[in-house]
């Protein structure tokens, strides 16, 4: 729960200064939701948003992660952004994990899911097809949420060429790094110090970042 409210408190900051009121009525619809799952047939609907909603779309969203983490927003800023954080940097165990292992592995586990995958069914009773479909339904509900959004940004970005929004969709901008100004600050110098050997089109990119974090530094954010 506490990572929907942080979510979606990033999304809408406002509701930080309602925190209470947003926790108990996120919690509410939560529990609302849940007891369909202590009725009399609650088994059989918690099997199948366990077998659709937390397995295969799980697979898909922690690939598609691993992939925007450590293939296109790179390993090494990963790596630098987590001594940031916590002061020290992953070892090489972590970094291979991260960047071949860990989607391998998991693309491996979605393929023999996908391919071994049989009608539901719970003890002795088989799932009718149309349970079936409201389970593929949910998977999808959350899984194409990520495609969907990618075409939708990269629209959304100014340019005549399709490379050129797709360049633009992925580079970083103001809205990039910590929320709070004073730590985002800190945070540019040390990602300015690394790129100072980078191509000019970083440099760029980065003097254009800190100056708008410098603009906003004394700005209060609220928690």
């Amino acid at each position: 729960l506490e990572n929907v409210l942080t979510s979606i408190s990033d999304e809408f900051p406002s509701l930080r200064t309602h925190k209470l009121s947003f926790c108990i009525v996120t919690a509410l619809i939560c529990y609302c939701v849940g007891l369909t799952c202590v009725t009399y047939g609650g088994n059989y609907v918690l099997t199948l948003m366990d077998v659709y909603g937390g397995g295969i779309a799980v697979l898909f969203i922690a690939i598609f992660e691993c992939i925007a983490l450590v293939w296109i927003y790179g390993l090494k800023p990963l790596c630098e952004d987590l001594k940031f954080m916590l002061g020290f940097k992953p070892n090489f165990y972590w970094q291979i994990t991260w960047c071949f292992f860990g989607p391998v592995i998991l693309s491996a586990i979605l393929v023999y899911s996908l391919v071994s995958h049989k009608p539901l069914h719970y003890e002795n009773y088989d799932y009718p097809d149309w349970a079936d479909g409201i389970g593929w339904f949910l998977a999808g509900l959350s899984t194409m949420q990520i495609p969907i959004w990618a075409v939708i940004i990269v629209l959304r970005k100014p340019g005549p060429t399709l490379k050129l929004k797709i360049q633009q969709a992925i580079s970083p901008n103001s809205d990039w790094g910590p929320s709070e100004p004073s730590v985002k600050y800190e945070w540019l110098e040390m990602r300015k110090e690394l790129n100072a050997g980078s191509t000019k089109v970083n440099s760029h990119q980065n003097g254009l970042l800190l100056k708008d974090c410098k603009e906003n530094r004394t700005h209060h954010v609220p928690m």
